[in-house]
């Protein structure tokens, strides 16, 4: 999945506590077969995983998702779509919290937050 994910970013830009990456996933993935047949959406598993990436990507750490504090999908993504993902540093002293909100054709797609932790 990492690998993937790593393939369809196309572009990153980051700030002090702010990021902003762009995404194409091409309809071979293996990610959109089977989810769902005759009309593939990118699963919520890989959006949540696209905010960590542009997190780690952004600010120069590898991280680990501690845990999921809020994932509401509102939206679609769709195979060929270019989905920005803005992440946003939170104030918060029991790990590194972000939130991460998902745009793909203009529409948001999902407002995720997570708890991270650097790996190691």
């Amino acid at each position: 999945m990492r690998n993937e994910i790593e393939k369809a970013m196309i572009a990153i830009e980051s700030g002090e506590d702010t990021a902003h990456g762009r995404f194409i996933f091409t309809p071979e993935m293996q990610a959109f077969k089977g989810h769902f047949p005759g009309r593939p959406l990118l699963p919520g598993v890989m959006q949540i995983e696209m905010v960590r990436a542009t997190a780690e990507k952004a600010f120069g750490k590898n991280y680990e998702i501690s845990s999921i504090r809020k994932a509401r999908f509102t939206g679609e993504c769709l195979p060929g779509d270019e989905i920005t993902v803005s992440v946003t540093l939170e104030a918060g002293g029991d790990g590194i919290r972000i939130r991460g909100l998902i745009k793909s054709r203009d529409e948001t797609c999902a407002d995720i937050r997570l708890l991270l932790k650097k790996k190691g």
